[in-house]
């Protein structure tokens, strides 16, 4: 079976990187950034982003997407990728769009989650 469709491409400096979000990617990120909520996060992208959470999405969905990179080669992907893009929360949008695209974890009501409290 062949599933499409499942992360989000960028390409920078020529070369194409998929961003992607198995579960064992998904895990780290949890791991990472204990203080936030996946399924909160979803629901408010652009309040509950915080650089480093957007970093994490974006080292662990490269690392989903195969690509086997160092952590150097990952943090100068993410400064070009925040140059192609405008911003970091720009960067974190497509990482949110491509943990949804997952299947794993999909987009929730803005009324989940003990956070919102």
């Amino acid at each position: 079976m062949t599933i499409l469709d499942r992360g989000e491409r960028i390409t920078l400096d020529g070369k194409d990187y998929d961003i992607v979000f198995p579960v064992k990617s998904i895990i780290e990120v949890e791991k990472e950034i204990q203080e936030h909520s996946l399924p909160f996060m979803l629901a408010n992208p652009v309040r509950a982003m915080s650089f480093s959470f957007c970093y994490s999405l974006w080292k662990w969905g490269l690392k989903g997407g195969n690509h086997d990179l160092s952590d150097e080669a990952i943090e100068s992907l993410f400064y070009d990728a925040i140059s192609e893009l405008g911003s970091y929360s720009e960067v974190g949008k497509l990482c949110v769009s491509a943990l949804q695209k997952s299947g794993t974890i999909k987009k929730v009501s803005k009324n989940h989650g003990a956070a919102n409290a």
